[in-house]
């Protein structure tokens, strides 16, 4: 059976603190998933996602 992991390290950036908070917020929910695979062993892999927030006034 192949482990799964949780997203780690994330790192964001936005105009507002607030703005962060959700972004990481949002990225912690994301479900576990299969580490990547090199030379049959398991290995970090970056990987960049936008999130798009429209802001009203």
């Amino acid at each position: 059976m192949i482990k799964q992991y949780h997203v780690t390290n994330v790192i964001t950036r936005s105009p507002h603190p607030k703005l962060d908070d959700e972004a990481e917020r949002v990225i912690n929910m994301i479900p576990e998933m299969t580490p990547g695979r090199q030379n049959n062993q398991n290995v970090g892999v970056l990987y960049s996602l936008p999130i798009v927030f429209q802001v009203q006034n």
